[in-house]
């Protein structure tokens, strides 16, 4: 099986420089009581944002790919210049589903791996879960970076899960760690001959 997916969004970005302090903007004894020099750009940034992916899997493999941000939209408030524009973020993931003796559709181990690359930065996310009939338990971890621990439930319509992601980068004093919630529901497609289902997630982080 083999599916293309595309992508589309409007942004719309707003700040209010009322609230920004320059340094021209300072007296040494009273404090800020000076207008500033630096000149005022527009207070809004609107721009079209796009991507494309592909994914292709069989019975118990996948693989997938995308590309987010295609057309390298300009963030900049103030003026185009260079690396002003959102780099192109590439993804890659593949991963197995591999069933244990004769109870597959209840014990399973699902290994994934995601690699993430945009401009200099790059990262590689491993993971391991295990299927223990509606019972979902993993253990991952991230490029130099932390570890990923993870459970959740997971039924013929349904699948909930959490998940506890630590940082042991540089960034941890500022960052910690992040909990994310998901859960999805599968509804029957308007094509149910076909047997097929389509997934609408939700999700909270």
């Amino acid at each position: 099986m083999l599916r293309l997916g595309l992508t589309g969004g409007y942004v719309s970005r707003t700040f209010d420089w009322d609230k920004l302090t320059f340094g021209d903007l300072i007296d040494p004894r009273y404090g800020f009581v000076y207008p500033t020099t630096e000149e005022r750009p527009p207070s809004s940034k609107k721009f079209f944002d796009c991507g494309i992916g592909v994914a292709a899997y069989m019975k118990n493999f996948y693989l997938n790919g995308a590309i987010d941000h295609l057309n390298e939209p300009d963030e900049s408030f103030i003026k185009k210049s260079k690396g002003s524009n959102l780099p192109k973020k590439f993804l890659f993931n593949a991963g197995l589903h591999i069933p244990i003796g004769d109870s597959a559709k209840l014990i399973s181990i699902n290994p994934d791996v995601v690699y993430l690359k945009q401009r200099d930065f790059n990262m590689t996310i491993t993971t391991v879960t295990v299927r223990l009939k509606y019972a979902l338990i993993g253990v991952g971890a991230k490029t130099n970076s932390g570890f990923i621990f993870s459970v959740g439930a997971e039924g013929e319509y349904f699948r909930f899960c959490y998940s506890y992601d630590t940082e042991h980068s540089l960034l941890a004093n500022a960052t910690g760690v992040s909990h994310e919630f998901s859960f999805a529901i599968k509804i029957a497609n308007i094509f149910p001959k076909k047997g097929s289902w389509t997934a609408i997630n939700l999700e909270a982080i």
